[in-house]
């Protein structure tokens, strides 16, 4: 008694042991559940349930995986590296684009420097180089973000305990009270 799982039989262990003993007429299928609508395991109950007036013999599909030889290796190595020269290709080609990039942006950045007007001077710029932001990352983005409004976001830092307070917010300025003296007795 064998027990396999797949019910479809469809691929896995199940379908590689039905294979193997199905030639021999000794052998029975006990299949311990339905299966799904066109497949071997539903083929199987058909015939089983249908009796001897029902055609027994089933054609398989087999499919098997074969190690290349010969002229076909070739023809795949061959495929194989002119798809990895095509990728070098792509990656030197943007290699060379982001370097050009690099060295505009850097000769531009000689210019301003010529002109000395600081970047602190222009903190809101919205475009702020969301090129080079897309350009370091490894992953594609889901979406693009354009910067539509020019806030800055100040970030709260939090601890264990919750937000970190800082003390010099909370402290009272003394201010100095000016001393006045009274002038003529109390009587």
């Amino acid at each position: 008694v064998v027990l396999a799982s797949g019910l479809d039989m469809e691929a896995g262990y199940s379908r590689e042991l039905f294979l193997e003993w199905c030639a021999d007429s000794k052998n029975a299928v006990i299949v311990t559940g339905r299966s799904e609508q066109r497949t071997l395991g539903s083929k199987l109950i058909h015939i089983a349930t249908a009796g001897s007036n029902v055609n027994r013999h089933l054609t398989l599909e087999i499919k098997r995986r074969i190690r290349l030889e010969g002229t076909e290796l070739d023809q795949y190595r061959l495929k194989r590296r002119e798809k990895e020269q095509e990728a070098a290709r792509i990656r030197l080609e943007n290699a060379r684009r982001q370097s050009r990039l690099e060295t505009v942006e850097s000769s531009d950045e000689s210019d301003t420097e010529d002109l000395e007007t600081p970047a602190a001077d222009h903190p809101y710029d919205v475009m702020w180089k969301w090129e080079q932001q897309q350009k370091s990352s490894f992953f594609k983005q889901n979406k693009k973000s354009f910067p539509m409004y020019t806030f800055v976001e100040e970030k709260v830092k939090w601890d264990d305990y919750g937000e970190i307070i800082r003390p010099e917010d909370f402290t009272l300025v003394d201010s100095v009270v000016p001393h006045v003296e009274h002038v003529g007795a109390l009587s």
